[in-house]
């Protein structure tokens, strides 16, 4: 059904209504995550004054990935995947507003934004394997992973223009101006997917216990080694390389004596990376180039995470950090192209689970590095993580060669 694809995927994919309905998903996803937690962030740090608060509500946003993951992929697996996107946007959408209205009415507390937080992180907790499943689904093998990268890019692009739009909004309308606009566009996703057309591929084997279903799919996962070598080495970049972004502000500020415009400059250069990154990688790539592309673009990471914590100067750091989007451009469409596209159709979305688990390592990641920060100095713990990175990255790839085949 996609004999065409390869030749012009991205033209191909686009043409697909249910197709540009899911990334249109994706993108109201994608923007509103990032203004969900500036929101957040700023409302939690003028009422506490403490940045371990902060970080609290990001850890809480993230703790479900790490936790329920497998289990959403288990739960995907035997629903129709475009229902359960619906139901998780309408979710949303009435948490968000009840957030705004209770911040407009001057009721709302810290374990109300607490509870928010959660709930959005459930989303995220099945993201992989309901939402990219369904877009995997509508794309085909063939151009999996042009879809993928498009997918990747559009998160990027948000990277940068999400707390943009998420800054202006908070400083105008306010702590329930924000929530309640968080509220609307998830409801418009919610309508935006209504009249998606595709049916999800669901298993026609005999339902099993839910504990006996996620040991199977992992099981699976652990005995193709291209699989479990894929999930490792996304196990690894999140653990031990992604969490030196919570570095960037403290480096640019004590280490460089940056103002904060060109500190955001230095966040923003990873993103910038990867969308660029992608608009090579989209029209070009095909399924024999995969786990190439995906080796290739963690191990830039890694090495460019080196590199970043041996940096002195705003342009040197720059530089670095913009090769390393270049490499998540590769490594964040492909960790997904390739579970999807070497799973069995009817294990998809578990093992799509099991990869949210791995890149549920983040927070684990960061609590680490704050450790090591306390230990060795924020210079020392940025190298001192990053080397481990790279040492764990070499490790993966000797101990599954079928990564560099």
């Amino acid at each position: 059904m996609t004999a065409a694809a390869p030749h012009r995927p991205i033209r191909n994919l686009l043409s697909s209504a249910d197709y540009r309905r899911v990334w249109f998903v994706g993108g109201v996803i994608w923007t509103m995550r990032w203004l969900e937690v500036l929101a957040m962030s700023i409302y939690t740090f003028d009422l506490t004054g403490s940045a371990f608060a902060v970080a609290l509500m990001t850890a809480l946003r993230s703790l479900p990935m790490l936790l329920v993951s497998a289990y959403a992929g288990a739960i995907a697996e035997r629903f129709d995947r475009r229902r359960l996107l619906i139901a998780a946007m309408i979710m949303l959408a009435i948490s968000n507003a009840v957030l705004g209205l209770l911040a407009l009415a001057g009721w709302i507390e810290l374990w109300h934004i607490a509870i928010g937080a959660m709930l959005n992180g459930l989303y995220w907790a099945a993201d992989m394997s309901v939402r990219r499943t369904v877009m995997a689904e509508i794309a085909g093998i063939d151009r999996l992973g042009a879809a993928m990268t498009v997918d990747s890019a559009t998160n990027n692009l948000t990277r940068f223009l999400g707390p943009i739009a998420g800054g202006l909004i908070y400083q105008f309308l306010g702590l329930h101006g924000s929530f309640l606009v968080v509220g609307l566009f998830y409801a418009l996703a919610a309508i935006a997917a209504l009249p998606i057309s595709h049916r999800s591929e669901l298993s026609g084997a005999p339902p099993m216990r839910m504990l006996d279903s996620i040991l199977e799919g992992l099981r699976h996962a652990l005995a193709d080694r291209a699989i479990a070598g894929t999930l490792a080495l996304t196990f690894v970049l999140n653990l031990l390389v992604f969490p030196y972004n919570a570095l960037i502000p403290v480096i640019g500020r004590d280490e460089m004596g940056l103002e904060p415009f060109p500190i955001g400059v230095l966040m923003a250069a990873e993103g910038v990376g990867a969308v660029i990154g992608a608009m090579f990688i989209a029209p070009l790539i095909r399924p024999a180039g995969y786990m190439r592309l995906y080796v290739v673009g963690s191990s830039t990471i890694a090495i460019s995470v080196l590199l970043f914590a041996l940096s002195h100067s705003f342009e040197s750091a720059l530089i670095v950090l913009t090769l390393s989007g270049l490499g998540v451009a590769g490594f964040a469409s492909m960790q997904s192209t390739l579970v999807y596209s070497l799973a069995p159709p009817g294990l998809r979305p578990r093992i799509m689970g099991a990869l949210s688990t791995c890149i549920g390592a983040m927070p684990l990641g960061i609590l680490y590095i704050g450790f090591l920060a306390a230990q060795l100095g924020t210079r020392g713990a940025l190298l001192a993580l990053a080397i481990q990175g790279v040492v764990a990255v070499a490790l993966v790839l000797i101990i599954w060669p079928e990564l560099r085949r």
